[in-house]
């Protein structure tokens, strides 16, 4: 295969727009979360990016995104119960959405500051082994 960039579809978005939701939803075939499972899993990476801008330690920024408080703010943007945000993050827990109370790195987005484009390739391979 080539590879040489040959597919470009734009998407117009903000941080604080839609834009978790659709990263969320390119990384579905990894993740396989439901409806409610992504819009809750995209406010709480809105969190997550706005507490890394404020604080530069990572591990700090998963224990303020899990203290109660962020969870307030959280099921109250999603407009949700605090069971039903538990039977949610348990259901995260179990898609490795998050692991140890933390989300996983694989589904954050490498956002630098000062751009306002963000590239997502996909690298799609023969599968040879066959």
């Amino acid at each position: 295969m080539q590879n040489k960039i040959n597919n470009i579809i734009k998407i117009s978005t903000s941080i604080n727009g839609a834009f978790f939701k659709y990263w969320l939803e390119f990384m579905s075939p990894f993740h396989h979360m439901t409806n409610k499972e992504l819009f809750v899993a995209s406010c709480i990476l809105k969190h997550y990016y706005i507490l890394s801008q404020k604080i530069s330690d990572p591990d700090i920024v998963d224990s303020v995104l899990m203290s109660e408080d962020e969870r307030k703010n959280i099921r109250s943007e999603c407009n949700i119960s605090p069971q039903h945000y538990q039977v949610i993050l348990g259901n995260l827990k179990k898609k490795n959405v998050l692991i140890n109370n933390k989300f996983n790195p694989k589904f954050i987005p490498n956002i630098k500051d000062n751009e306002s484009c963000l590239l997502l390739k996909f690298e799609l391979n023969e599968d040879n082994n066959k």
